[in-house]
């Protein structure tokens, strides 16, 4: 409740000062806070609100039952919510699409408002716990009879209260685009790449799997479970310094087949840093990081090129394939020194000046990688670690396999690296 928006708490107390249950007479709520009268409105306009003393609602006498109630909804909404003044005049899709504008903001407010009167949250959560086995569609059908509200308004209302697991893709008949939904939760992993390699994806992993028509759009849904506790992700992921990421991906794997997709991004979170870990199909491409891993992976090198990279700059890497895709994890290790472990003791500026005029003995060169690595310098600064050892490994990382090469063999490069840390550690203290 304390999480609810505030038009949904002000819905709510409606309900309970009315003593309310669905479906609401809401001809009979409304005219407690309002004049009511119904019109040959604009077809575009569903209702108008004039905020007065005895505030008014014109509503468009020829709309259909269902989407008429939820507009004397949205119309109480504006009345309740103190911050909605002036005239204003309505079209109640349910759709919640904000278009970043005051009117917008205020339209999807009172949406939320009417679909809360309409459909009690705690009312919806009972529904779809005694009918979710029976699919989305039977739910939307339900509740949409329950409540006498169109199945679109029911359909919106039901995503927001559905447990964690369900991936959507509507398909707009007019518009010709595709929206995702995802019900509260849900991290499903699902890679970015084109439509139908995407719907593959969810078809192998989802445990159940559905589509219908809902006012000239096509719903698809998938429900992807996952089988792995918190505490056993957890412990699985103890496993890795001792038998490598791929062999603790193959024992997740084995959980069922909702769970890798539902548990990678905590996966990957709860990987010590150091770790990246890529996703290839064809020329398609997407690298993720342990948290504080600042390494720049490279990009589009293919797979030849990539195992070479690897070889090179990782300490240890592994690779397996699902579906079309291959999944490349890398290890890489930064051994901090000594804070003190310098052999030259000069400003790193003046150290780094030597290091360029001996890797590039152009000046255009020079001062290119000069502005380059001020940037890396600059990006680290922002983040100020506290420690030493995660300013230097952050600082290496930045390093690792980039186009800055010829500085990173440099014998001087580690002085200059440490004595900047140093440096940059002396100013923040000083703040």
């Amino acid at each position: 409740m304390n999480n609810m928006p505030r038009e949904k708490k002000l819905a709510q107390r409606i309900i309970r000062k009315n003593s309310l249950v669905p479906p609401i007479n809401v001809v009979e709520t409304l005219k407690k806070y309002a004049d009511y009268v119904e019109d040959d409105l604009p077809s575009e306009v569903d209702a108008i609100c004039i905020m007065t003393k005895k505030p008014l609602v014109i509503v468009h006498k020829f709309q259909a039952p269902n989407r008429k109630r939820f507009t004397l909804a949205h119309e109480l909404g504006h009345i309740i919510m103190p911050w909605h003044h002036g005239m204003i005049s309505c079209h109640t899709d349910t759709e919640d699409i904000v278009d970043g504008t005051a009117y917008q903001k205020m339209e999807n407010e009172a949406n939320s408002f009417a679909a809360e009167l309409l459909m009690p949250s705690t009312w919806l959560k009972d529904i779809i716990d005694q009918y979710e086995k029976q699919g989305v569609e039977k739910l939307v059908d339900i509740v949409a009879t329950k409540a006498e509200v169109s199945r679109s308004a029911a359909f919106y209302s039901i995503i927001a209260q559905l447990p964690s697991g369900y991936y959507m893709y509507l398909d707009y008949h007019l518009g010709g685009f595709i929206s995702t939904k995802k019900s509260p939760g849900t991290e499903v992993y699902v890679p970015y790449q084109d439509y139908s390699l995407r719907i593959k994806w969810l078809k192998t992993f989802a445990n159940a799997s559905n589509q219908f028509e809902l006012d000239n759009v096509d719903i698809y849904y998938w429900k992807v479970e996952n089988n792995l506790s918190a505490e056993e992700l957890s412990y699985e992921v103890s496993k890795v310094a001792d038998i490598g990421l791929g062999d603790v991906i193959q024992n997740i794997l084995k959980y069922g087949k909702g769970t890798f997709p539902s548990i990678f991004f905590q996966l990957i979170n709860l990987l010590p840093p150091g770790y990246i870990m890529m996703v290839v199909q064809g020329e398609y491409q997407e690298t993720y990081s342990s948290p504080g891993t600042k390494i720049h992976a490279p990009y589009k090198l293919g797979k030849v090129n990539l195992i070479h990279w690897f070889n090179k700059y990782s300490e240890e890497w592994g690779t397996f394939s699902i579906l079309d895709y291959d999944f490349y994890w890398a290890q890489f290790i930064i051994q901090v020194p000594s804070a003190l472990d310098s052999i030259d003791n000069r400003l790193s500026k003046d150290i780094l000046k030597d290091i360029l005029k001996e890797c590039y003995p152009r000046e255009e060169e020079r001062r290119r990688y000069l502005y380059k690595i001020n940037g890396v310098v600059g990006a680290l600064n922002n983040e100020a670690p506290d420690e030493f050892e995660d300013y230097y490994r952050m600082f290496r990382e930045r390093f690792v396999g980039t186009i800055f090469e010829k500085i990173n063999n440099h014998l001087l490069f580690e002085s200059f690296i440490i004595n900047k840390i140093n440096e940059m550690m002396a100013r923040k203290k000083k703040k």
